[in-house]
C-alpha cells in the first residue's frame, strides 16, 4: 500500500507540474490576445495541446493507480477521493502530509487556471464583437 501511495504521490506532482505549465501559457495567452497577434495564439495554442496530452497521460496512469488502492482497501474506485485516502493515512503522517500539500496545490493551481480562462474568455468575445462591429 506504502508504495501505492508514493507511485499516487508522485503522478499528481507530474500532474501539478503540466498545471503550472498549461497555467503559464494561459496567462501568456491573456497578452497575445489583447496584442491581437493571432501567429503567437496559435503556438501557445498548440504548445497547450502538447501539455494536455501530456497530463492526459498522467490522468490515466493516475487512474490506474486509484483503481490499485481501491482494490486494496476494498472500496469502490468511482467514489473513492484524494481526502478519503488523506483520512485514512492517519497512521502514515508523512504521506498524509505530502497528499494533503499536493491535493492543496493542485486545487490552487485549477482556481488559477480557471480565472485566467474566463478572463482570456472575455477578451476574445470583445474581440470578436469589436471585429464583427468593423465588419458592419
Amino acid at each position: 500500500m506504502a508504495s501505492l501511495m508514493e507511485n499516487l504521490i508522485v503522478v499528481l506532482n507530474k500532474q501539478y507540474t503540466e498545471y503550472e505549465k498549461l497555467l503559464e501559457l494561459s496567462c501568456r495567452k491573456t497578452t497575445v490576445i489583447v496584442e491581437g497577434n493571432l501567429e503567437k495564439l496559435q503556438q501557445i495554442t498548440d504548445e497547450e495541446q502538447h501539455i494536455v496530452g501530456i497530463v492526459n497521460h498522467y490522468e490515466t496512469e493516475r487512474s490506474e493507480v486509484m483503481k490499485d488502492i481501491a482494490n486494496v482497501i476494498n472500496k469502490d474506485v468511482e467514489t473513492l477521493k484524494l481526502m478519503d485516502l488523506v483520512r485514512m493515512l492517519e497512521s502514515s503522517p508523512q504521506e498524509q502530509r505530502q497528499l494533503t500539500e499536493i491535493h492543496d496545490k493542485l486545487k490552487d493551481v485549477a482556481l488559477r487556471m480557471k480565472r485566467v480562462n474566463e478572463q482570456n474568455k472575455e477578451l476574445l468575445e470583445n474581440s470578436l464583437e469589436m471585429i464583427a462591429f468593423d465588419m458592419n
